[in-house]
């Protein structure tokens, strides 16, 4: 590969003073020496290439977040749990039951694929997954994968991957927990497992509520509302995995989720009338209260034999939405429903012990319906222009290593109805200095297809919109740490990103605003990430600087930091754990303002009444710092949590 693929990527280290030492002492490591070379704990992945592979062999940037991590954390959302992560950057509308956005690597708040069990649980109509409608209760396992992974999963990969994977337990293993917290927060979980290691079930059951706090502060001004309120909700989740062998190396796995939601919000503009009946109230602009059911299946066929492994999957989304109050009834709220067929299969063929290929096709069938005018500001009942349509990817996958070195291609063709056919691509190469060592260098192509809102939305979307395109370039360096009384690694990435037909609102040759392919963006920047583990001690250091412009006008990308980091330190002894963690976010713009640099303070305290009993306390926002991540939303104070569980 071209050296000058990465000729601009170092300069982004030695521009920023403070991390010149840091960055030469990362760049310039030499082997430690190691107690046993193996002796660190390896998470194995599933997301990055779609088979498992051991962590420290991939080459792209992978973070495992695990049960333990998740518990003792006590988030009761997927943006409050990701906020350390280095790359990630989470804007929050609010507290629990609100709309949080995920920017990974600068990248748009659609641009990051969330899988749920591998079902992508993003809206049809929206184009992004709504993640503060996952019950963290229900979670065993995160899985974050950095970069573009078009190629592999096909559209919203532009930014990363993030896969999230529900519980499951052993047969006459269970488990059970009481939250209680601040703002009247209170959850009961439990779960249970069933059958025997061939043949089992796993259900569990959550229930959550929260009165919240006033999620949107603002003075009244003209288009704008101050609703001093509290802002809550409530969660309804049932979750269930199953396995059935049907002979040795064949077995159908099953993934169901039920989870129904309600919350508080505040309306948008109370002054504007509907333009067709100023006497009507609309209920895009008044509504203030939502409810939310999201019902998904998978099932999984699996054949595994020494040198082929088999996989057929078919799963099935809905997502429903129905928004009333403020004066408006249930019965004439806007219900929006979407629904997501997909089909796949994936065969892995282990051609020699040092290359195997993958090849696999899917089929996503998508579909969006409403039993209400969806917009009351046009005369007559309002639907989308086109309520469905199809996608169909096929790619091929080439693993290889020979020796110390290992190469990885993906290819990719998806074809979309209306808009057309976009290929995707992964190149990766990566050279083994040593049992702890591991450089790599790759080059992506990914694409995001607009959603139905941009391309079907009554009166102003824009039918010949094209897909958003994304060309991206990153240099990895992995250091595992192996000392004495020490274990850890250490990972630092260089990337570059280019996306060009961003999607953006802009008037029309009539005047009309509508979403346009007119806007590109630059992005470059440097994540650090740094565990180590010394006898009692646990550390995790994250560090970003994101580099990103809007080529339009020259200025950052909206609600992206700069600079991100954090520092995370805990204490285990004997059955009691103490935590604390640092979390920083410098200054960055928003559409009316510019949000100021913030910090905050988290601290934990855990204890084990037993081997099957435990409980746990976390202060979030210790030092009471008041802060927005969205311009108008004010995050939530110092606020507590107490938690108790039982494994069984």
């Amino acid at each position: 590969m071209p050296a000058k693929i990465y000729y601009r990527l170092p300069l982004i280290i030695f521009l920023i003073p403070p991390w010149r030492s840091l960055a030469a002492l990362l760049l310039g490591l030499q082997p430690w020496q190691s107690l046993a070379t193996q002796s660190i704990d390896e998470h194995i992945v599933v997301s990055a290439n779609r088979s498992q592979q051991q962590q420290f062999s991939v080459l792209a940037s992978t973070e495992v977040i695990s049960q333990h991590q998740i518990e003792q954390s006590q988030s009761d959302n997927l943006g409050q749990l990701l906020d350390g992560v280095a790359g990630i950057h989470v804007a929050s509308q609010g507290g629990g039951g609100q709309v949080q956005s995920i920017y990974m690597r600068g990248t748009n708040a659609n641009h990051t694929l969330v899988l749920l069990d591998g079902i992508k649980i993003a809206s049809s109509s929206l184009g992004y997954a709504n993640i503060s409608a996952i019950n963290m209760a229900m979670i065993e396992r995160v899985e974050i994968v950095k970069g573009p992974r078009a190629a592999l999963w096909g559209s919203d990969a532009i930014g990363g991957v993030i896969q999230l994977f529900s519980k499951s337990y052993q047969a006459n293993e269970g488990a059970a927990a009481l939250q209680l917290g601040s703002h009247q927060y209170q959850q009961a979980y439990s779960g249970f497992g069933l059958g025997d290691s061939d043949n089992s079930l796993s259900v569990a059951f959550s229930a959550e509520k929260s009165d919240g706090f006033n999620a949107y502060q603002t003075d009244p001004f003209e288009y704008d509302i101050n609703e001093p309120d509290i802002d809550g909700f409530k969660r309804f989740s049932t979750y269930s995995n199953g396995k059935l062998t049907i002979i040795d190396n064949w077995l159908l796995t099953v993934n169901a989720r039920k989870e129904h939601s309600y919350s508080d919000y505040d309306a948008s503009y109370p002054d504007l009338p509907c333009f067709s009946e100023p006497a009507k109230t609309c209920p895009v602009f008044y509504a203030n209260q939502q409810l939310e059911k999201n019902d998904s299946i998978k099932i999984s066929s699996h054949y595994k034999l020494d040198w082929l492994q088999h996989e057929f999957s078919y799963s099935y989304l809905k997502q429903h939405a129905l928004t009333y109050g403020n004066g408006i009834d249930k019965q004439q709220g806007e219900q929006i429903t979407t629904q997501k067929h997909q089909w796949s299969t994936l065969n892995h063929y282990q051609l020699s012990p040092h290359v195997t290929v993958a090849l696999g096709a899917e089929l996503l069938k998508e579909s969006v319906s409403s039993n209400s005018d969806i917009a009351p500001s046009v005369e007559g009942f309002q639907s989308w222009q086109k309520t469905s349509r199809d996608t169909l990817g096929v790619f091929l996958l080439s693993q290889s290593q020979w020796y110390d070195w290992l190469f990885d291609l993906v290819i990719r063709r998806d074809d979309i109805d209306y808009i057309g056919s976009e290929n995707s691509y992964n190149i990766s190469l990566g050279y083994q200095l040593s049992d702890s060592q591991l450089v790599a260098i790759s080059q992506s192509r990914g694409f995001k297809a607009p959603s139905f809102n941009d391309l079907y939305w009554p009166s102003a979307g824009n039918p010949n919109l094209r897909a958003e395109t994304a060309n991206s370039k990153e240099l990895l360096f992995r250091q595992r740490l192996l000392l004495t009384n020490i274990e850890g690694h250490v990972e630092l990435v260089l990337f570059e990103n280019h996306i060009d037909n961003l999607i953006s609102w802009q008037p029309n040759d009539f005047g009309l605003w509508q979403p346009q392919n007119i806007d590109r963006a630059e992005i470059r920047g440097i994540d650090i990430a740094l565990t180590a583990n010394h006898q009692a001690l646990s550390h995790t250091f994250a560090l970003s600087y994101v580099n990103s412009e809007d080529r339009s006008n020259g200025k950052p990308l909206m609600r992206r930091p700069q600079k991100t980091a954090s520092y995370q330190l805990q204490l285990n002894f004997d059955r009691w754990y103490a935590s604390s963690g640092i979390y920083y976010h410098s200054d960055s713009d928003d559409v009316s303002a510019t949000l100021p640099a913030y910090h905050y303070v988290n601290i934990g305290l855990g204890f084990d009444l037993s081997d099957q009993v435990s409980f746990n306390v976390n202060i979030n926002n210790a030092l009471n710092q008041r802060y927005q991540s969205a311009a108008n939303y004010i995050a939530d104070r110092r606020n507590v949590k107490l938690a108790w569980r039982i494994h069984f």
